[in-house]
């Protein structure tokens, strides 16, 4: 922001998306779509990138725990013709050993793994509309349900005291025991205002100290408003070269 100077990170060959920074690290995750799409790390000292997670299935939208003990991130349901995502967890610690944190007949997604790694939040809709749940690391069994009017994009403050999540236009806030995971109050509207609808763009993030948030927003006129159709383009085309 001081210098005003952009640099590409990544290369053009393939596209790359849901960058996360690592906790007091010089790096970021990434999503890279090599087919399946795979975790990458991308180390600003060296400027490199390496591979992190790579397994035989699409793995979106990861996240970290502050000590970089578990990684998050949403898995594309093989074979799926919905695009039924379920969340996982990696162990890193224990030979990147994934573990389903929450993997049902239904869509589960937008995981964000607390700052001290106990604790998941997630997006369901197991109850016919998306509400958000909150799992143990360690005991994905043990899971509470959050909210019961809608709430999708979970996200942890940096303390890990406060869930932020959307529902509609609004941006809430619920505070939570970062110890027992146990919800503190009900949750309270920061702020209303227009969110990017694309389903698969994270549309907010709160910084560090949580009192400001990027967001992303639509851009009015941004879409194409029309598609033209061209018949007989070969006729044409000889028709201009002559």
């Amino acid at each position: 922001f001081e210098t005003g100077i952009k640099k590409r990170l990544t290369h053009k060959k393939s596209s790359h998306f849901d960058p996360f920074w690592f906790h007091d690290e010089n790096s970021i995750l990434y999503v890279s779509d090599t087919a399946p799409f795979d975790l990458f790390k991308y180390n600003f000292e060296s400027q490199t990138s390496s591979p992190l997670i790579t397994t035989k299935t699409d793995k979106t939208k990861p996240s970290i725990s502050d000590d970089g003990r578990y990684v998050t991130f949403v898995q594309i349901a093989p074979g799926s013709s919905q695009n039924k995502e379920d969340v996982y967890v990696v162990d890193m610690q224990n030979d990147k050993k994934i573990l389903p944190i929450s993997n049902t007949t239904y869509t589960e997604s937008a995981a964000s793994i607390s700052p001290n790694g106990r604790y998941v939040a997630f997006q369901s809709d197991q109850n016919g509309s998306n509400q958000i749940y909150l799992a143990q690391t360690v005991n994905p069994k043990i899971t509470r349900q959050l909210t019961g009017t809608g709430g999708i994009e979970p996200v942890w403050a940096g303390d890990g005291t406060e869930l932020f999540f959307r529902n509609g236009t609004d941006l809430l806030a619920l505070k939570i025991d970062p110890e027992t995971g146990k919800p503190q109050g009900v949750p309270k509207v920061l702020f209303s205002m227009e969110f990017v609808r694309h389903k698969s763009l994270g549309a907010y993030k709160p910084s560090k100290s949580g009192d400001k948030f990027l967001v992303l927003k639509e851009v009015p006129g941004s879409k194409a408003n029309k598609i033209n159709y061209v018949f007989n383009w070969p006729e044409e085309l000889k028709k201009k070269v002559k």
